[in-house]
């Protein structure tokens, strides 16, 4: 483990998205511990001598100690102070693991680390457990600003705190870039707990509040818990970007939360939650998370966002949504919004694109169910809106592949709703009831463009949509349920059940097994797709198959390998156009094989 020397943090910093870099150089070193070369006997007497230095001061705390009944208070330091561990003595000046263990275990309720005012601090080289605090976080508690406070190299597990079991920053000011936190190198929040169940807070690794929070470097969350949101995070009225390597590309890992959120809660105005891979051959993972109520991996209320680029989000459990739940409660004409694409475009600069594009950009093996182990609404995302119709709940897939997911449906939208898939592989999903539930009286909206839905296990006599009774265009607005130049290959189901006759213009270029209710119409074939290996999950479409070179173009459409979308092959005589049906377009490279 290298010194964390102030060149480095200035760089980590204005690395980590332009957050404020610290004082040109420290103004004192303090070195805590026993023996030759020390200069105190307590961290907090080493920080008190620091608040009546000038500058940015060091902090060393040496192994030569054993640091129990921390409560350890940085209130007064105006120049700004870093503390570093894993020296093994006071005369070493080179750091090596084990980190130096800091406990708040037979102190009064405390967090270990309380970091008050406008002080920028920064933590390396320690592990940080056991601090009980009734009131604020648990391990480190950072309170107010403007100030940045840079987390490097930590293990911070086992405590309890009322809110952010691991860690908490909260400030009194609705300005998410005055308080920044900085998580970085080879962190670890684990093992934590928040305590509080009144669902006004949450966060069982790490709760923030009107705040800037960067994960980044090898960090991740792994085994906190909450007694009410965000088993992993809490983020409420606050921005979380998450752009680490984790554990091999997993960054939220098995938390859970008593009621909504197991990996995240993202909750508020300004509230938004960004993750995106780093490691081509390591996608970016939310990863066996459980909700003892909605939202297995992602929750997302009250005009928050959330913003996946080629990432996964895999094996985790709710009650409804067993992967994402979203619900819109506050009123007036807030929109919660979800956003999960194969591209970086529009993701933080640091994002990239997997190696293997049929690793990435997944929503794999998540399950919504009941405390008795049956199905839910939502394996992969419940909707809800009941704030009334200028609100609204919007969920947007590009270019993503949804396997493996059971529930008693794959989407349940109740009361008002967006859900638009594009260039998306839907396969091996198992549904107790339909897999689209987008039936309810009101005003749900499904639109599935350029989609492959094939080879999931639907329940006796189920339709694959139910859908509202009417659709219509207006303007920009797509209202009711849509299909447009996709294939549906579910024998012994009908694509579509309403309660009336649907209108055929939100029905154009469909290949399906059965079109159920739909008015005959030349743009839409009842056939095999023939693609070429259904059974290993290869849904690409074969030479023959009558998919091809089907529709009028539409460039727009994503495609879920990345591809150009509309590629004429001269051999095949256009139907209507030479758009191919589905998620991908023929690509006669890998008409024979699966990349």
């Amino acid at each position: 483990m290298d010194i964390l020397c102030l060149p480095r943090l200035a760089t980590l910093l204005l690395a980590g998205a332009a957050l404020a870099a610290p004082h040109a150089a420290p103004a004192a070193t303090f070195v805590v511990g026993a023996g030759a070369g020390c200069t105190h006997g307590s961290i907090q007497a080493a920080v008190d001598a620091a608040a009546a230095s000038p500058g940015f001061d060091t902090i060393r705390i040496t192994r030569s100690l054993a640091y129990s009944n921390q409560a350890i208070v940085v209130e007064a330091d105006t120049g700004g102070l870093e503390f570093l561990g894993g020296y093994a003595d006071c005369q070493t000046i080179t750091t090596s693991l084990p980190r130096t263990w800091v406990s708040g275990a037979g102190a009064p309720p405390a967090a270990v680390f309380s970091l008050r005012g406008s002080s920028s601090v920064f933590l390396s080289g320690l592990e940080i457990s056991d601090g009980d605090n009734d009131t604020g976080g648990g391990g480190i508690d950072i309170v107010g600003g403007p100030k940045t406070v840079l987390l490097d190299n930590l293990l911070i597990r086992g405590n309890r705190g009322l809110h952010g079991g691991g860690v908490s920053a909260r400030h009194s000011a609705p300005n998410t870039t005055e308080l920044q936190v900085l998580i970085d190198g080879d962190t670890a929040i684990s093992g934590n707990t928040a305590t509080d169940d009144t669902y006004r807070w949450g966060g069982g690794g790490l709760y923030c509040e009107n705040a800037r929070v960067l994960v980044q470097g090898r960090s991740w969350l792994m085994l906190n818990a909450s007694n009410s949101q965000g088993g992993g995070i809490g983020a409420d009225f606050c921005d979380v970007e998450v752009g680490s390597e984790g554990l091999l590309g997993g960054v939220l890992l098995d938390n859970s939360a008593a009621t909504q959120g197991g990996g995240i809660s993202v909750r508020g105005g300004r509230a938004r939650f960004r993750l995106y891979t780093v490691d081509p051959a390591n996608p970016a993972t939310i990863i066996g998370n459980i909700a003892g109520g909605h939202g297995g991996a992602i929750y997302i209320s009250g005009n928050a966002g959330a913003e996946i680029y080629d990432g996964v989000i895999r094996d985790n459990i709710a009650r409804r949504g067993g992967a994402v739940s979203m619900l819109e409660d506050d009123g007036g004409t807030s929109a919660a919004r979800f956003l999960m694409q194969g591209t970086t475009l529009g993701a933080p600069p640091g994002a990239r694109n997997c190696a293997n594009r049929e690793r990435c950009n997944r929503i794999s093996g998540n399950r919504a169910q009941d405390a008795n182990g049956m199905p839910r609404e939502g394996a992969a995302f419940y909707l809800s809106n009941s704030s009334g119709a200028g609100s609204n709940v919007v969920a947007t897939l590009r270019s993503t592949r949804l396997d493996g997911n059971v529930g008693q449906s794959l989407l349940d939208m109740l009361y008002r709703g967006d859900a638009a898939f594009d260039g998306t592989v839907i396969e091996g999903n198992v549904a107790s009831g339909p897999l689209f539930d987008a039936g309810d009286a009101h005003e749900q909206n499904l639109v599935l463009a350029a989609t492959t839905i094939a080879g999931n296990a639907i329940g006796a006599g189920q339709p694959v949509i139910r859908g509202r009774d009417a659709c219509s265009i207006d303007g920009a607005l797509y209202v009711g349920t849509h299909v447009y130049r996709s294939i549906a290959w579910q024998p012994g189901h009908a694509l579509l059940a309403t309660g009336g006759t649907p209108t055929a213009e939100c029905f154009q270029y469909v290949l399906a097994n059965d079109l159920g209710p739909l008015p005959a119409s030349p743009l839409n074939r009842t056939g095999d797709p023939r693609f070429v290996d259904a059974a290993s999950g290869n849904y690409r479409l074969r030479t023959d198959s009558p998919a091809l070179d089907f529709a009028t173009a539409q460039p727009a459409n994503s495609t879920r390998d990345l591809g150009p979308r509309v590629l004429d092959d001269p051999q095949v005589p256009d139907e209507f156009g030479a758009h191919d049906l589905g998620a991908y377009e023929l690509d006669l490279i890998f008409a024979d094989g699966f990349d």
